[in-house]
């Protein structure tokens, strides 16, 4: 549906010039000209809304789910004789509430509004998460992070695919750094989100209460994920009168 109403600002307002509709000069009866001028200006501000909202769909994106999905299938065909069909439906809905979570944060990461939003919401519930696991401190995850932990946790044969997966969205972040100041900070507090995921990843249990731990950390990583390379920012000017 999101993908949908993003298409459909396209079709809507990028021929927006060229439709007739209230006009000085067909309609000068009933549409006057400052109307004319505010309609025309939101039409073109929703089309650039909607452009840059597309950035979700952008080509880095789509291999992140590539790879997600990849990762998935052969987690999910290692587990089938191992797990009961429901735990697998369940498993297979937490992936998908992951992946929507993180591309549907990339498309309102656009918006300086809607973007403080999520990441105060996001943040809040990824700090409140970790606090209500149980063992949440520094002193759990520095007993737990230990070599055995490490090796134990590398055993399972889909860990390659979530390591590229997890790597990939590392170098993507890093690469975003040459474009500027700007940019840099927003590569590295993902930087930080990710190296926080994969340490949560590997010290706590993985258990159903987890879930939202996934689900709030990549929402908030979305958000970053897309600044890193689309950096906005508003600008006012003034016109002067002829």
């Amino acid at each position: 549906m999101r993908t949908l109403s993003l298409y459909e600002v396209s079709e809507r307002f990028a021929p927006f010039a060229k439709t007739s509709g209230a006009s000085k000069n067909t309609n000068r009866k009933s549409s006057a000209l400052p109307h004319d001028l505010m309609h025309r200006m939101s039409g073109q501000n929703h089309m650039s809304r909607g452009l840059f909202a597309m950035n979700a769909t952008h080509e880095r994106t789509g291999l992140w789910f590539v790879l997600g999905l990849a990762y998935v299938a052969y987690h999910l065909y290692l587990s089938k004789y191992a797990m009961p069909i429901d735990i697998l439906v369940q498993n297979l809905s937490i992936f998908f509430m992951i992946g929507a979570a993180f591309w549907a944060g990339q498309t309102y990461a656009y918006s300086h509004t809607a973007s403080k939003l999520l990441i105060v919401v996001c943040s809040l519930l990824f700090g409140l998460t970790l606090f209500t696991i149980g063992d949440a401190t520094t002193h759990h995850i520095y007993n737990t992070l230990t070599l055995s932990n490490l090796i134990s946790y590398s055993n399972d044969a889909s860990t390659p695919l979530l390591a590229a997966l997890i790597l990939y969205s590392a170098i993507i972040l890093l690469y975003s750094c040459t474009y500027g100041l700007s940019y840099s900070i927003n590569a590295c507090i993902g930087l930080i989100l990710i190296s926080l995921l994969v340490i949560c990843g590997v010290t706590f249990e993985q258990t159903s209460q987890n879930i939202a731990l996934w689900i709030s950390g990549w929402s908030l990583l979305s958000v970053f994920w897309i600044k890193s390379y689309s950096h906005t920012r508003k600008v006012y000017a003034l016109y002067q009168c002829e």
